[in-house]
This record gives C-alpha cells, structure tokens and sequence, in this order.
C-alpha cells in the first residue's frame, strides 16, 4: 500500500510508482511482441479472432433477416466446442452456421507471415481500388516492439522531468505532478502528427475493449442468453489484474485528493475506495466466468464448472488485498499479528490455485498427471522408441529431452521446450514473490521500494504468462477448425465420437505417442490416434 498515511515532506510520492509499473508494462509488451514475430505467431489474428467471427455472424443474421422463416434449417446436431479455459468461440444458436464461419477466418497455413496491422486482413477486400493506400495507412500504425521501445524510455524520461518541475521547481504536491503527467501525456497523443498516428489508433481499441468489459452482455428484460466473452476481453482483464494495485494507487489519488491539505487519517473508511479500486479487475473476471457459465449452462456443456472455478480462483485475489489494506489502518498489535498470519495463508491459497490454472488451463499443459508420471519412470528415464522416433538427434524435436517435455507438457510448444520450461519456472518463483515481504527490512530501504519491486515483478510475470497463453490460443483455434473438419469429412460418426470425447481431450491426453504428433502448427492433431480410436467406436458400436 505504501507511505501514503501520516504527516510529512511529501506522504503520496509512493504514488509515482504507478506511472512508473504501467510504463514497464508497455516496454514488456514490446517484448512479447517480438517473440510473437521472431516465433511466427500473428497475435492480432488470434486476438481478433473472436471479435471478426462475431462481425461476421451479425452480418451474415442480418442479411438472412428477409428470409421467410419456413426455409430456414438449424443445425444443431453438430458437435460444438468448448475451449478449456471455459472460453467459447461462438456467438449464436446456429452452431453449424458459426463453425462455417469460424472455419472460412481459419488459415490451414502456419502464420509465419509478420503482422502488419492491428486490423485483421480478413477486412480488406482485394478488389478494392484503394488497397495500396489502406495497407500503407495500416503499416503506418503497426504496432512493433520498437515503437513500444521509444515509448516506454520516453513516458520514463517524462515522468522524470514532470516530477521535478513540478515539486521542485514550482513548489507543488506529488499529486499535481502526476496530474501533470498525465495530461501531458494525453496532449501528446491528441497532437494531429503522423508519428503518434499508431498511437491514437491503439489508444481508441484499449478504450473499446474497456467499454466491452463493463458492457452489459446481455437483454435482461427479454431474458435472453448473454453473449459469450471474446478472447481479447479476457486477455485484457487478465493483463488488469496484473496491474491491481495500479487501480489502488489511482483510488487513493482521489482520497488524497478528498482530504487535502489534511493527511489521510488511519482509518477503515480511508481505504474504501482504493480497496475498491483494486477489486475491478477482479470483480471484472469473475464477471466474465460468470457470464460464461451461463452461456455453457444454456448449450448444456459439460465443462460449465471451469467457469465457476475460475470464478472461485479470481475470488481467492480478493481476500488478501482487503486483509493487507485492512492492516495499514489503526489497529492493535495483537490485531495486527493475527492478520499477519491470515493474509499468509491467503496468499498461499491464491498463489497456489493461480499457478496450477496457469499451467494446466491457460497454457493446456500437464492436464493427465498419471500419464506424465507413466512416461517419466518408463520412456523419460531409460531410453525411449516411440513410432517415428529415430536415435539420431535432429535438434530438441528429436532428443530425449524433447521427447520428455513433449510428454509432460505438451506435444506442440512453438517457443520451444526450454523456453516453455524457463517461463514456467518463471511463473512459479514470481507467483511467490511476496515471500519478499519477510526479508523487507533487510532487502529494501522502505516499504514503497518493496511494492514497487513486486510490481514490477508482477508485470514481468504477466508478460512470460502471456507468450504461453496466446500460444494456447492459437493451437485451440487450430484444433477447432481440424475438428470440424474432421466431422464433415467423416459423418455422423465421427460427430458421435467427438462429443463422447469432447473437443480437446485428445490434445490433453499425453498417452498418445508424441511421434503421431507433428510438432508444426499445421497438425496439431494426433490423427492416426483418432482414426484407431474411431475404428474401436464403429466395431463396438456395430
């Protein structure tokens, strides 16, 4: 929380740090946006993904709204998809019209190709005269990580300088300078140059997608079914939660700012509004799951529960914050012990439960635990010969060691076995990176140098997480076209087959040989595996 309370020279300039953490997060996009590239993973297609389905299903409702209703069939036989995360890809009743749609916007190529544009190219028609000029006007607002670079050393060189002028030189409070800050920063994206073109333009998708996520996604006088949750709003309220006691800082700028010239007094009341603050992303999520549920609840799909775990996981963020604002207010020692041992324990619950949903839900890996213990003590420890394993090496696809990551994680890992490993590690230390907070006195000079450091800790974490969970994405939106596919290629039974499966449970099944899976994004599917499994269905079935 910060010195924020009492008397002294200037009692909010912890509230610099916020500038300061939402400035790193800029520069650590940067960062994901080169591994997306050099990797070959066109985020902006799968983060659009949803959002063009969406557009597309509207207008194509649109257009069939003239038809008599008597020549209209529903498909709703067809087997529908729910992604493990609880995610869905879909919009409407009509599951087969969707998954036509769904698999038009689909490439079956491997996405090498480098974005361009933070529009989807499925928006520009080839025919149109005016081509050229709208792929130089979307190459002028390309987001790369070089642009984010520049940006970020230069919001961190103004925050300086804001700071000093203000406080120094006009003798002003730290919450002038921030205002400060920010309106010089909000001047400068408004100023009609061709330079901040790109940033106008990403300014306005962050101000839609944060209307989307309060936006009411449901008529709830008709009572009718909400719409599902596109992925880019959970991965944008996911990024939120990282940025928490942001949201707290900002609460408190506006206590500070009720209390002025006066200290804001140790009380339980001081704390409403920046505790609440700190809540909305997370009461934002838990929306969502909500949401979800319902959606699931209403196709009647078997993995609605995840949506409430989820929620319960979101709820768990929630505990600690308020018991760790609670103790910064007037309360005994012995109070204050007791609470000590209780937010222990909190962070530990909610440490504990984010790290295995990261690993197992966001990124899909680990899902068949006995399947990973069998291979570890039989093929991972002493030799190995899978169908189409050869004892040469050819790099990590071939080595034992990328046989056994294959194994325990997940057969299609596009960064790489020992960058999915590093990031995983890395995930675990940082999601208990409060442990710090034990040795605060002896590694950091104030209590504002301790937050500030998990902070940043915390962001640097949420940029390792989301390299892994687009990845994620995208293999799921593959697996979702190849099983459509699939079904349409192989009739009724194999729509039999799949929703006695479900849609992703030969993806988590690690028993399957990893050699029947190629390890490029054209085949995510262990396709031999299935048409044997197939076979077994139609003899029993016969």
């Amino acid at each position: 929380m910060g010195e924020i309370f009492g008397k002294g020279a200037s009692p909010a300039t912890a509230l610099l740090r916020s500038p300061s953490v939402i400035i790193a997060s800029i520069g650590l996009w940067g960062m994901n946006v080169y591994f997306f590239r050099i990797f070959g993973i066109n985020y902006v297609r799968i983060l659009n993904h949803d959002l063009v389905i969406e557009r597309r299903v509207q207008r194509k409702e649109k257009d069939e709204a003239d038809i008599p209703s008597t020549s209209r069939v529903s498909d709703v036989g067809v087997v529908e998809t729910i992604d493990t995360d609880g995610e869905s890809d879909t919009n409407v009743i009509d599951r087969r019209k969707v998954k036509e749609l769904e698999m038009s916007f689909i490439r079956t190529d491997r996405d090498t190709t480098e974005c361009t544009s933070n529009e989807s190219d499925e928006d520009y028609d080839e025919s149109d005269d005016s081509l050229d000029e709208s792929v130089s006007v979307a190459q002028s607002r390309e987001i790369t990580e070089y642009k984010l670079l520049y940006l970020s050393l230069f919001l961190l060189v103004l925050l300086h300088a804001s700071s000093i002028t203000w406080i120094q030189l006009f003798h002003g409070t730290t919450i002038g300078a921030i205002f400060f800050f920010y309106f010089a920063v909000g001047v400068g994206f408004m100023l009609p140059l061709a330079l901040t073109a790109w940033l106008r333009a990403a300014s306005i998708v962050v101000l839609k997608r944060a209307y989307e996520l309060v936006k009411p996604r449901c008529n709830c006088f008709f009572r009718r079914t909400p719409r599902p949750i596109p992925f880019i709003d959970v991965f944008f309220a996911d990024a939120m939660c990282s940025l928490s006691k942001v949201f707290f800082d900002w609460g408190m700028i506006w206590t500070l700012a009720a209390n002025y010239p006066n200290p804001v007094p140790r009380s339980a009341a001081s704390i409403v509004i920046p505790s609440s603050f700190a809540s909305l992303p997370f009461l934002i999520r838990a929306r969502q799951c909500h949401i979800m549920y319902i959606v699931g609840n209403h196709k009647k799909d078997p993995q609605k529960y995840l949506h409430v775990l989820n929620a319960i996981k979101y709820s768990t963020s929630l505990f600690p914050l308020i018991v760790s604002a609670y103790m910064k207010t007037s309360i005994t020692n012995r109070m204050q012990s007791r609470l000590e041992v209780a937010l222990v324990v909190l962070l530990t619950v909610n440490a504990t439960y984010s790290l295995i949903w990261d690993i197992t839900m966001d990124w899909g890996m680990m899902q068949n635990p006995s399947a990973i213990v069998e291979h570890t003590v039989s093929e991972c420890s002493g030799g190995y010969s899978a169908v189409g394993m050869t004892s040469s090496t050819d790099g990590i696809k071939n080595s034992r060691f990328g046989y056994c990551a294959d194994t325990a994680l997940r057969p299609s890992l596009r960064f790489g076995a020992s960058l999915s490993l590093f990031i995983i590690l890395t995930d675990i230390i940082l999601r208990f990176s409060w442990i710090l907070r034990f040795s605060e006195a002896k590694l950091f000079p104030s209590n504002d140098a301790f937050i500030l450091c998990t902070q940043f800790l915390e962001v640097f974490r949420r940029a390792m997480w989301n390299l892994l969970r687009v990845e994620w994405e995208h293999i799921k939106q593959v697996q979702s076209k190849k099983l459509f596919e699939m079904n349409e290629k192989s009739g009724p039974e194999a729509g039999i087959f799949l929703k006695k499966e479900g849609a992703f449970d030969l993806v988590k099944d690690t028993t399957i040989p990893c050699a029947l899976m190629r390890r490029d994004s054209k085949s995510q599917l262990p396709t031999a595996a299935m048409t044997r499994e197939k076979t077994k269905l139609r003899k029993s079935t016969v």
